[in-house]
């Protein structure tokens, strides 16, 4: 989970540990509490050790959200899974999209639109794109073009992630899993970008619609806790969360969209545009 808190918009890294060690880009070298103090307000930090008690607390102070903590032993498997983030601590943080249970991984229009630049960072060996009508392909940026999916419904236009538009997400649901199965069946190491423009609502349904389909025993309410740990962002059009829920149903699992609806409200949303998720109470 320390990489996707990495991506979160608003992260600071903390380093508590003494000594000539691999650091992660962007970070703060055993600072003290002084220096925690003159931080700006984030929304979230990752503290690889342990600072002392008068530090925490003023990161906590400085903190809008949570403070994690990653112990040491731990950030030598987090630099072999992703060995890009080793870095000078003074160099600026790369953000990249989210990873979501080991090889699916979700972003936005940004993200997509600098796919070069990092697919082979992540091992992006497929690409799903939600908004082909707004979003350009750089399918040059995957090895194989067979696994580069464009979602277009068979009345010709993308999904519009509005009010009613769950029929049309299942009517598109079936060619895009078989193309994400098909990619990371054919490259056992890599993993599929996920994207829309925001990457809250459309590209969130395909990947929990995933989550559904290989976990045998999860409910949609399970699909988008697990989806929204690892992206904060995620914010399902009702419409779409209504349709998954039948999809769920169609697996044989229990219906939970009234659950998702009282337990996670910040992770549904009527339609229209997305909210800013940054300007939400947790």
């Amino acid at each position: 989970r320390a990489y996707n808190i990495l991506q979160w918009y608003g992260t600071v890294v903390i380093d508590a540990r003494p000594g000539d060690l691999p650091r992660l880009a962007e970070s703060l070298v055993c600072p003290d509490a002084s220096a925690l103090a003159a931080l700006p307000f984030r929304d979230d930090a990752l503290v690889i050790g342990s600072l002392p008690q008068e530090a925490l607390a003023v990161l906590h102070g400085r903190v809008n959200k949570c403070v994690y903590t990653l112990q040491p032993e731990l950030m030598q498997p987090l630099l072999q899974a992703f060995t890009f983030l080793s870095a000078c601590p003074t160099q600026k943080r790369n953000v990249l999209p989210n990873v979501v249970g080991g090889r699916l991984v979700v972003g936005h229009q940004g993200h997509a639109g600098k796919l070069a630049e990092w697919s082979q960072c992540l091992n992006i060996v497929g690409v799903v794109n939600l908004a082909p009508n707004k979003v350009p392909s750089i399918v040059s940026a995957i090895p194989d073009k067979t696994y580069y999916h464009e979602v277009w419904h068979s009345d010709g236009e993308p999904l519009w992630d509005t009010t009613g538009d769950g029929s049309r997400l299942l009517d598109v649901l079936p060619e895009a899993l078989r193309t994400i199965e098909a990619a990371l069946e054919a490259n056992p190491s890599g993993r599929v970008f996920i994207h829309c423009q925001q990457g809250r609502s459309r590209a969130a349904s395909i990947a929990a619609a995933l989550l559904l389909a290989k976990n045998s025993n999860w409910t949609l309410f399970d699909a988008v806790a697990f989806l929204a740990l690892r992206r904060p962002e995620t914010e399902l059009n009702m419409s779409y969360a209504e349709a998954l829920d039948d999809f769920a149903a169609s697996l044989g699992r229990a219906r939970s969209v009234m659950r998702l609806q009282e337990e996670l409200p910040r992770h549904v949303r009527g339609g229209g545009v997305a909210r800013d998720f940054r300007d939400r109470k947790s």
